[in-house]
């Protein structure tokens, strides 16, 4: 049902999707341009990449997970596509902080509407972000701090490990049931706990998305409707982006949505029509840069704002410019898109495919060991 050659438009998706996220948390610049609830809204295309993140994760992994080395070197894997890109914007923002803490303590810091050094991006948020466990609720208070939109990476890493563990102990006919129970699990404790768990909350809005993702692939029999679930998809995701609803429902239903879309553009029983434009060269770039965006972008806006603040002298809110004119408030907005996407690529170029090009190498070497212990078993027969 699913065929690889499809999976270009759905890099394209992904970095569309980053590039939302990327509107959502600039700054009201230009109040017009920031209330608009299109991106307001934003921040929902994070459900997006969990169950986008499943579908994949489950198709390439799924029975090859059978030993529990499999399952370490498949971690290892996953920790080394997400870390060095993790780490490194963690780096820069633990140098802000020092640089914050050196001002602070010689009198040359005023603040100007922000935290103190290191009170929110304090010792215990720095080894919360190092073991990527700053958003499983164990602590409250680390899940945005320092490079905030790291907590989605902080969640998924242990879901890929919640996967790898229902894979390795279900056999191959019971995943599947595994994955959906795993699922409605997830879904029912999303909604039944307190609204001040907030952090264990997107913990558990990771896992839905995620194993909503893996699921996917046992919906066989929605082949010759898929067009018509594309379509409603995309009608949905645009309707919930242009409403305001209750924030738990709207994560619910982008994830359902969301799921619908994919399974649609992945699949090439009656492809959706209209969405050739997702083949573009400059989407499939913005695609294949999607993580690097997405890690990067936080730093690009705060680099951005702080040359409005000291060059610009642009009025504050908080910590953040606001009341810009019209023309500047739109140009910045425009300046800002072009210069996250050129710091994601130098990203992608120095740090992200290196790590990829390591990973291929590790993937290689296990292959390499289970090969060798193959050889040199004993004939059982």
């Amino acid at each position: 049902m699913i065929y690889k050659q499809f999976y270009i438009r759905l890099e394209s998706l992904r970095g569309l999707a980053a590039l939302w996220v990327v509107l959502f948390h600039i700054p009201p610049w230009y109040r017009p341009v920031y209330d608009i609830n299109l991106i307001r809204n934003g921040y929902l295309f994070v459900d997006f990449f969990f169950v986008l993140s499943g579908f994949v994760i489950f198709l390439n992994y799924i029975g090859r997970l059978n030993h529990p080395r499999r399952l370490c070197h498949f971690m290892c894997l996953r920790f080394i596509r997400l870390y060095p890109v993790h780490l490194f914007f963690l780096l820069c923002f633990l140098a802000i902080e020092c640089k914050k803490h050196f001002l602070f303590w010689s009198g040359h810091w005023h603040g100007g509407g922000g935290n103190k050094p290191f009170e929110k991006n304090n010792s215990i948020a720095l080894i919360n972000q190092f073991f990527l466990m700053h958003s499983l609720g164990l602590t409250n208070g680390t899940a945005l701090t320092f490079n905030s939109p790291s907590w989605s990476i902080s969640t998924e890493f242990y879901t890929y490990l919640i996967f790898g563990v229902i894979v390795l102990v279900g056999s191959p006919a019971r995943v599947f049931p595994y994955c959906i129970a795993t699922c409605l699990l997830a879904l029912s404790l999303f909604y039944a706990m307190p609204i001040h768990f907030d952090e264990f909350h997107r913990f558990v809005r990771c896992i839905f998305g995620f194993f909503l993702g893996c699921s996917l692939h046992g919906l066989a029999a929605l082949q010759r409707w898929l067009r018509w679930v594309g379509y409603f998809s995309v009608l949905g995701i645009s309707v919930i982006l242009i409403i305001k609803i209750n924030v738990q429902l709207a994560e619910i239903l982008m994830s359902l949505l969301s799921s619908g879309l994919i399974l649609a553009v992945a699949s090439k029983h009656r492809p959706l029509t209209g969405f050739a434009w997702l083949e573009a060269r400059l989407l499939r770039r913005l695609g294949t840069i999607s993580y690097s965006l997405y890690m990067s972008h936080y730093l690009s806006i705060w680099m951005i704002n702080r040359l409005l603040r000291v060059t610009f002298q642009a009025p504050l809110e908080g910590s953040v410019c606001c009341a810009l004119s019209p023309w500047v408030g739109l140009i910045t907005y425009a300046a800002c898109v072009v210069f996250v996407i050129l710091i994601a690529e130098v990203s992608y170029r120095f740090i992200e495919r290196p790590s990829l090009i390591l990973m291929a190498q590790a993937k290689a070497h296990f292959v390499k060991i289970e090969n060798n212990e193959w050889k040199h078993q004993p004939c059982s027969f």
